[in-house]
C-alpha cells in the first residue's frame, strides 16, 4: 500500500478526539491554533495531540511489522 492510504488508516483508526487534532496538526495549525478552533484548553489540546501522535506511531510500526517491515 502507499504511505497516503497507510496514514490515513491509521489516522482514521484513532478515537475521535485524538483524530480531530491530529488531523489539524497535519494540516500544520499549531495547537493554539487547534485549541481556539476546537473551543478547547490549550492542555487539553496538547494532551490529546500527544497521545494521538503516540498512538498514530505505533499504529504504523505495527502496520511495518505485519508487512514484514522492521525499521530501527
Amino acid at each position: 500500500r502507499n504511505l497516503e492510504e497507510v496514514l490515513n488508516q491509521a489516522v482514521e483508526s484513532l478515537i475521535e478526539s485524538r483524530r480531530q487534532v491530529v488531523k489539524l496538526y497535519l494540516l500544520n495549525l499549531s495547537i493554539p491554533e487547534i485549541a481556539a478552533y476546537l473551543n478547547w484548553s490549550l492542555d487539553k489540546t496538547r494532551n490529546l495531540l500527544y497521545r494521538g501522535l503516540a498512538d498514530l506511531k505505533k499504529k504504523l510500526k505495527e502496520t511495518d511489522r505485519i508487512n514484514g517491515k522492521r525499521r530501527r
